[in-house]
């Protein structure tokens, strides 16, 4: 049997084809062409005065350089394929969405000049999403999980024009909605020790 993609496969995808459909406009793959960039990347002025609202959602699969796609491209798929077992597809696609968009939102508020694009908010998301699960479930792996944001974070924020605030926006987003789901887990009482599911019965 064929077998189908996973979503973050076909975000991955979604990426990748992207980049290159960008790169080819623009002539350009190292780093790609602003002129072509600014239309699907957020772009504040164009949000405000031509109505883009499109941009506070494309700008999360929009990357300024090949070091900037490779860079969160290798991140997605190490948070990603995680999530995916604690998440269904529809709860991960909304962490992933609304994480992202939320940053994007809160940039609105640095000025017309703010000039922005990237998977990382998004990225951010998901690793605050896997939070709750690991130290819920599996314990042992949140000390790896919680190097490798590390290492995303110190990755992400090398360069000066960082947009950090979409980085924090994005994972605490993630983190509540980790929580909400891994709640919800808990009470349904599915793949939860019998201690934590009795310990839910006593507060009612």
């Amino acid at each position: 049997m064929e077998r189908r993609l996973s979503i973050t496969e076909w975000l991955l995808v979604i990426n990748v084809v992207l980049y290159i459909v960008l790169a080819i406009i623009g002539f350009s793959a190292l780093i790609l062409n602003d002129n072509v960039v600014v239309f699907v990347g957020q772009y504040n002025k164009f949000i405000f005065e031509n109505g883009f609202i499109w941009e506070l959602v494309t700008a999360l699969f929009v990357h300024f350089h090949l070091g900037h796609f490779i860079g969160n491209i290798i991140f997605l798929l190490l948070f990603g394929y995680r999530a995916e077992d604690f998440y269904n597809w529809k709860q991960f696609l909304l962490i992933y969405l609304v994480s992202g968009i939320a940053g994007n939102v809160l940039g609105l508020a640095l000025g017309m000049e703010f000039y922005s694009a990237g998977a990382s908010g998004a990225i951010f998301g998901m690793l605050g999403a896997l939070i709750y699960p690991i130290k819920t479930e599996e314990p042992k792996s949140l000390k790896g999980m919680i190097l490798i944001g590390i290492i995303f974070l110190i990755f992400s924020g090398v360069n000066y024009n960082t947009d950090h605030i979409s980085h924090w926006v994005g994972f605490l987003v993630g983190l509540i909605l980790g929580k909400v789901y891994t709640d919800r887990k808990l009470i349904k009482g599915k793949e939860i020790p019998k201690k934590v599911k009795f310990k839910h019965k006593m507060k009612r």
